[in-house]
């Protein structure tokens, strides 16, 4: 049976109606191309007013659901209650977003009235978190940032590496966001200009107040907040290791911060490298430490290598010995694991390649040090592998 046009509904049990040249399932209701209904097709003013208005909204929610913390302790004053009961409006909120009414509790001019209020207003402002679902029905992934745009965000000392083929066997490398550690020398003098000359601490040993050589983080808040902090705090706290303390640093900290959470952020226009295959690598400082072989074989003759550069020629189908024996003391082996793992591949390439009794020495866990970087040290050392496959795209 036919219906003229590209249209046509088949003469069998399950009918299948055929729109555009693709199968589409007669149950499931669709939107025409230009169907001014189709939320996709809305006029951008239109996209985004609903944005505006859905992102006031969450925020107004979240903003009321911590509000009644600001006056714990007039609750506990003018209701005789506890601290610990002075929070349960906050939590209560919090429940009521998450699981909506259940019972109808009976209201009084009492602290119960608070809870059941926060209560009921927590149900209704989980209708307007949710309404955040809608915004990916107002925008396709090409009005938003099309097909050709990538932006990448760098904070601490883990690498962000973009991998092209430039014409040769050999794969290029370049870091698309500076370490934030002191070895770079841009790091290292924006901490020294931060802080007064009189401060001789601030930078001692090449690392930040004598204990971290990261120079940006999220955490690490005893380098960010006042002495006190520090003094009657995190000096305190106890790390996942055991009873190994968290650095006291509190009598260093005298022009707060020392470490900050600023990010770097770059855009990479896709367009002009769609056609040298480019893979995207992400990796821990971990990598960077084992190519510069300072903790582990070449503690005297640390490498000068670029690690990108490095991680370029591990990668490429034709292995670089020349460039690489300069880096490592043993041999590489190009796509050596069967389960195709490019990120396992380059790990033990970094760790050993072909040297037997180096990738014994790295896989025995009696043989490394645990406490510190003076004896054989594999810091953290997570890698990720990324082609960006446009074809997924077209």
């Amino acid at each position: 049976m036919s219906t003229g046009g590209d249209n046509t509904i088949s003469d069998k049990d399950d009918i299948e109606v055929s729109f555009e040249g693709q199968i589409i399932d007669s149950n499931l209701i669709h939107w025409s191309p230009h169907d001014p209904e189709n939320p996709f097709n809305f006029p951008l003013w239109r996209k985004a007013m609903i944005c505006i208005v859905v992102c006031i909204h969450t925020m107004w929610v979240a903003m009321c659901s911590s509000s009644s913390a600001a006056i714990a302790l007039e609750m506990q004053e003018e209701f005789h209650v506890s601290p610990t009961l002075s929070k349960l409006p906050v939590a209560i909120f919090l429940y009521g977003m998450s699981v909506g009414p259940v019972i109808l509790t009976p209201l009084a001019e009492n602290f119960t009235t608070i809870v059941v209020c926060r209560f009921f207003c927590g149900v209704a402002g989980a209708t307007v978190f949710n309404s955040v679902g809608n915004v990916p029905d107002l925008w396709k992934g090409d009005d938003i940032m099309g097909k050709e745009n990538m932006w990448t965000i760098g904070l601490g000392d883990s690498s962000i590496v973009l991998l092209t083929h430039e014409g040769g066997p050999t794969l290029n490398g370049r870091r698309l966001t500076p370490l934030h550690n002191t070895s770079t020398p841009s790091e290292y003098a924006r901490i020294k200009l931060a802080h007064p000359t009189s401060e001789y601490n601030v930078l001692r040993d090449q690392r930040v107040l004598g204990v971290l050589s990261v120079t940006r983080a999220l955490g690490d808040f005893s380098y960010k907040l006042p002495s006190a902090y520090s003094k009657h705090l995190f000096s305190k706290v106890r790390s996942e290791q055991g009873d190994y303390p968290v650095h006291d640093v509190s009598g260093d900290i005298i022009s707060p911060p020392y470490i900050i959470a600023t990010s770097d952020v770059r855009h990479i226009d896709l367009a002009s490298i769609r056609h040298k295959d480019p893979i995207l690598l992400l990796y821990t400082d971990g990598v960077n430490n084992i190519i510069e072989g300072r903790f582990l074989f070449r503690k005297d003759d640390p490498s000068k290598a670029e690690p990108a550069a490095v991680l370029g020629a591990l990668l490429s189908d034709h292995v670089d010995s020349t460039f690489l024996e300069n880096v490592f003391d043993h041999e590489v082996e190009s796509r050596w694991n069967v389960d195709g793992n490019r990120a396992v591949e380059i790990l033990g390439n970094l760790l050993g390649g072909r040297d037997a009794v180096k990738m014994k020495q790295i896989t025995t866990p009696a043989l490394l040090s645990t406490t510190g970087e003076s004896d054989l040290y594999v810091d953290d050392t997570t890698i990720v592998f990324c082609p960006l496959d446009f074809s997924l795209h077209q």
